[in-house]
C-alpha cells in the first residue's frame, strides 16, 4: 500500500520514503516560498517605504529631542548652583568667610573658602571649595539673558552676573550682596534667572515663556 501526503515544514524540497507494516509512505516535504516571495520577505518598495518614514519621524524627533535635553540641562545648572550658594551659607553658619567667583565667558562658577593671607578675594590664597561648569553640562549653556532683557526692577548686566566684581561674597555671618543670574541655552532658547537676597542666600527662580520672566 502507498500512500501520499505533503508537508509544509522545511524551507527546501525533500524527498522521504517510509517503510512500514502497511507498506510503503512516501511524504514530499514543500518550501513555503518556492517561486515566489515567501511569508518572510519585503519588497524593494516596501523598504523604501519604511526608510522614507524613518527619515521623516528622525526631522520630527531629533529638534525635539535636543530641545528636551537643554532644558533638563538648564534645571540641572540652576541647581547645582543653587546647591554652591547652600554650600556658602553652611560656611557663613559657621563664621566663615566665603565666597562665589564667577568666570562669565568661560561659564564657570567657583566656591571659596577664607581670603588669605593678604586679606583679598581671588588672589590665589584662598581655600578652593568647589565648582560648577557650564559646559560641562551639555545644552549649549552660559551665562546671559541675550536680547530677552533682565528680570524687571533688577539690575542690568552684560554677562549675566548682576554681583559686583562678579563675585558673591560674604565676610561674616548670613550677609551678603544681592544680585541676578542668568544662563540660558543656546540650544533650545530657554532661559533662567536667580535673584538673590542679601541676608540669607535664598533666591527666586524666573523662567523665560518666550516673551517674558515668569516667577517660578
Amino acid at each position: 500500500m502507498q500512500k501520499g501526503c505533503a508537508i509544509i515544514a522545511e524551507p527546501f524540497y525533500r524527498h522521504r520514503e517510509v517503510t512500514g507494516m502497511s507498506g510503503m509512505m512516501t511524504c514530499t516535504i514543500l518550501s513555503p516560498g518556492k517561486g515566489g516571495r515567501g511569508t518572510g520577505g519585503f519588497t524593494l518598495l516596501e523598504l523604501i517605504v519604511v526608510v522614507a518614514i524613518i527619515c521623516v519621524l528622525s526631522v520630527i524627533a531629533v529638534p525635539a529631542f535636543n530641545s528636551l535635553y537643554a532644558d533638563y540641562c538648564l534645571k540641572a545648572a540652576v541647581w547645582e548652583l543653587k546647591d554652591l550658594f547652600k554650600d556658602a551659607k553652611l560656611l557663613s553658619i559657621q563664621d566663615k568667610e566665603c565666597a562665589i567667583a564667577f568666570d562669565s565667558a568661560n561659564g564657570r562658577a567657583a566656591l571659596y573658602s577664607g581670603k588669605g593671607a593678604d586679606g583679598k578675594w581671588e588672589t590665589g590664597d584662598e581655600q578652593f571649595v568647589r565648582e560648577l561648569s557650564l559646559s560641562s553640562k551639555g545644552g549649549g549653556l552660559s551665562f546671559g539673558y541675550g536680547d530677552r532683557g533682565p528680570v524687571p526692577k533688577h539690575a542690568k548686566t552684560d554677562d549675566g552676573i548682576a554681583f559686583k566684581d562678579n563675585r558673591f561674597a560674604s565676610d561674616e555671618g548670613l550677609v551678603g550682596k544681592a544680585g541676578s543670574i542668568y544662563i540660558q541655552s543656546a540650544t533650545s532658547g530657554s532661559a533662567m534667572a536667580m535673584v538673590f537676597n542679601a541676608s540669607d542666600f535664598s533666591c527666586t527662580l524666573h523662567r523665560w515663556d518666550g516673551t517674558r520672566w515668569v516667577k517660578k
